[in-house]
């Protein structure tokens, strides 16, 4: 029996299910498909909630990555295009299919070598180089950006064109039970496809005034500016009850910073600080080595 599968029924039959706030922002981003429905959640560590909320809206869209995945859909002798050759290949939609393939594995290296490009001259006349460069409105309407852009669009248009007939094949192969396994992986690359290309399609059209943009190396990234209205609106909002715990909920005895973050409004809400049991002019000790080492010392463990 599937592992997968058994654990999570018994998630199902659960009345307390102990997670981490990564697992638990993903449920929230693909409306509870992860965890079973809740009403009751005690959110510990909460001041580091907003941070790792960011980090799970951040898009990274990594050229060269996804030029290698678009290799592996060919590359084997048991991947899905090779598969579908075998005994689709005088079908129309294969055969339009295998050139924007094609198209997609020339544009991917090429768009990946520009960025890479882009990065080494920005290192070359910068001795204070960044690996990571800022997108601003001023760059992104560039002489330099817009022809990464454009390409970009391109790639879109591919990337789109590949979507219709991989879903076109989908209906052919469903009426089709022998071919079950290769209809469901075909599923999966679709929905790949439609993460991706969501993500894409922000770089060509983005909204300065609620993300921040950058690039480095190979990839491209976009991350909201302020996520306290999405922890609103797709948590407290939707729960009975939230409790939020933290040696550090306060700043200065205010839980000013704390509600601002998670978009709350205190009239709704119920605080409590308590004070910590610790006591650390009586249980804390400072130790100061009074036998200094001398860095000339150790000279001979340096190396040169």
């Amino acid at each position: 029996e599937c592992y997968y599968f058994k654990q999570k029924r018994k998630i199902e039959k659960s009345s307390i299910i102990v997670t981490n706030h990564s697992l638990l922002i993903r449920d929230l981003k693909m409306n509870s498909k992860l965890l079973p429905e809740y009403n009751y959640l005690v959110l510990d560590e909460g001041h580091n909630f907003s941070d790792e909320f960011i980090n799970q809206y951040t898009n990274e869209y990594d050229f060269k990555k996804e030029g290698f995945y678009i290799d592996s859909l060919y590359k084997s002798r048991n991947s899905i295009l090779r598969r579908l050759e075998k005994n689709f290949s005088e079908n129309i939609f294969y055969k339009d299919l295998a050139i924007y393939i094609d198209s997609l594995k020339l544009l991917l290296p090429e768009l990946a070598e520009n960025l890479k490009d882009n990065a080494e001259a920005l290192k070359e006349h910068n001795t204070g180089y960044n690996p990571e460069k800022r997108i601003t409105e001023e760059y992104f309407i560039s002489e330099e950006f817009t022809e990464i852009t454009e390409k970009i669009k391109l790639l879109l248009k591919a990337i789109n064109k590949v979507y219709e007939l991989f879903s076109k094949i989908t209906q052919v192969l469903e009426e089709e039970d022998f071919f079950e396994e290769i209809f469901l992986e075909i599923k999966i690359v679709i929905q790949l496809l439609t993460e991706k290309n969501t993500i894409l399609t922000e770089f060509t059209k983005p909204n300065f005034h609620t993300n921040v943009y950058w690039k480095k190396d190979t990839s491209m990234y976009s991350a909201p500016l302020d996520v306290s209205e999405i922890i609103n609106r797709t948590l407290f909002v939707l729960k009975k009850s939230v409790v939020v715990t933290s040696a550090t909920l306060t700043v200065n005895k205010k839980f000013d910073f704390i509600t601002n973050s998670f978009g709350l409004d205190k009239e709704e809400l119920l605080f409590v600080e308590a004070g910590s049991p610790f006591n650390f002019k009586e249980q804390a000790r400072c130790m100061v080595m009074r036998d200094e080492i001398s860095l000339n010392d150790m000279m001979e463990y340096i190396a040169n």
